[in-house]
């Protein structure tokens, strides 16, 4: 699928005002800048119906858990019988 996204774009253009203002203040770090980021992706989800769910934890047999920086997730009814 295509995003109906272009650099000229409101939430794109927020996204580099935001990286622009940090850099201002000489703050480069991952998580200084993840919140930026987010919201684009936040926008990028709403468009297919997804939400953005931060810090998702991935659970492995027999090793040792990860965390992802965020994942994108649909609804899927579940069946509760």
């Amino acid at each position: 699928f295509k995003l109906a996204l272009k650099p000229t774009h409101k939430p794109v253009l927020a996204y580099y005002d935001a990286l622009q203002k940090f850099s201002d203040l000489v703050v480069t770090h991952e998580t200084a800048v993840r919140s930026a980021f987010q919201s684009l992706l936040e926008t990028c989800a709403r468009q297919r119906g997804w939400t953005l769910v931060p810090e998702w934890e991935i659970t492995r047999p027999k090793q040792p858990s990860v965390r992802a920086d965020g994942a994108l997730m649909d609804f899927l009814p579940r069946n509760h019988t």
